[in-house]
């Protein structure tokens, strides 16, 4: 006699992935739920990356206007070199953000319980 599996959620409901344990302790998704899992996963992907984008885009900005008015101020050289960290460690994490960007438009619904990814 084989567990049934749990039903989906549908495409707008969260997913809770302890909901899919057996009592023999396996981990047993449908096709179904698989989707509903990766739709979840990039709609909190994408809110991460616009969470982050949005603060790091401010900061980048002012430590660039910083960094503009420190050579016609004449500020300590300690004081611009600790922009130019602030906007180096900026341009790291822009990058970082593209690459989750990357990931999230790599995974493709049809990919889910196939031969993709």
């Amino acid at each position: 006699m084989t567990e049934p599996t749990p039903q989906a959620h549908g495409p707008t409901s969260k997913m809770d992935p302890a909901s899919m344990l057996s009592e023999s302790g396996p981990l047993r998704i449908t096709v179904d739920d698989e989707a509903t899992l990766y739709a979840d996963l990039l709609a909190n992907l994408s809110k991460v990356v616009h969470s982050v984008n949005n603060p790091l885009s401010i900061i980048s900005g002012h430590a660039q206007l910083l960094m503009e008015l420190s050579h016609s101020e004449g500020l300590d050289p300690e004081i611009v070199g600790y922009l130019q960290n602030i906007e180096e460690a900026s341009q790291r994490l822009v990058v970082e953000l593209d690459r989750l960007r990357d990931v999230r438009g790599e995974v493709r619904p049809n990919d889910v319980g196939g031969d993709g990814v």
